[in-house]
């Protein structure tokens, strides 16, 4: 969550506590929490990498799961869920593209998944 504009436009659908702190705190976040979670792991590499690293792991798979969407599935939706739910995410573009395996698992997940908000 790199982007100042995703994490105010999620924030209201974390709850009302977490919201308010997260809209705050936003600014912060987006601008100096990278660079300090960068020193103090310098493993961790950026959204692209993982990005690549999830396409490598489905491959031609339909799902993580296989042929039918498993746990690991849903999680990675949970996560992405505030996300898709505010919407114009440059934060999901960045992680699913455009188009790609990532992008066609995610539009075959959402019809599988509750609405949570």
């Amino acid at each position: 969550a790199g982007s100042c504009n995703d994490l105010v436009k999620c924030a209201p659908h974390m709850g009302c506590c977490n919201c308010c702190l997260l809209t705050s705190l936003s600014c912060c976040l987006c601008c100096l929490a990278p660079g300090m979670i960068r020193n103090k792991n310098p493993e961790l590499k950026g959204l692209d990498h993982y990005s690549e690293q999830y396409k490598k792991a489905l491959g031609s798979n339909q799902y993580f799961h296989g042929d039918k969407p498993g746990i690991i599935d849903v999680s990675i939706c949970g996560v992405l869920a505030p996300f898709a739910h505010a919407g114009n995410s440059a934060t999901m573009t960045k992680f699913l593209g455009s188009s790609g395996t990532l992008f066609e698992w995610y539009n075959r997940m959402k019809p599988n998944l509750l609405s949570i908000f």
